[in-house]
């Protein structure tokens, strides 16, 4: 990094503005406080299709799947499908030119 000399900052734009806690973070207390896996699924559900860019919400989606797959034929190209998103999500919002440093 020292060899490539100085490079630009980028700042990753937050889906996440306001008060309110990320949709990740609600999704996972849903969880914590009720144990409800289902109600979790929604609530990353909910979260996604309001904005697309929610690549944590995409993720834990795609882990919720894979654990299924070992009695879900079907869950493992669903989470295959979730992750995708997620990597496709990140490609499209970040800065095409990007080649410094990034800060979250």
């Amino acid at each position: 990094m020292r060899e490539a000399g100085p490079r630009p900052l980028y700042r990753t734009p937050d889906p996440d503005v306001g008060e309110e806690p990320p949709p990740i973070d609600r999704a996972l207390g849903l969880r914590e406080r009720t144990g409800n896996g289902a109600a979790y699924q929604a609530a990353l559900l909910a979260a996604v299709h309001e904005d697309p860019r929610q690549i944590d919400c995409w993720a834990h989606l795609g882990s919720g799947a894979f654990e299924r797959a070992e009695t879900d034929d079907s869950a493992l190209a669903e989470a295959l499908g979730f992750y995708q998103t997620a990597v496709a999500v990140a490609e499209r919002i970040r800065n095409l030119g990007f080649s410094g440093l990034a800060t979250f």
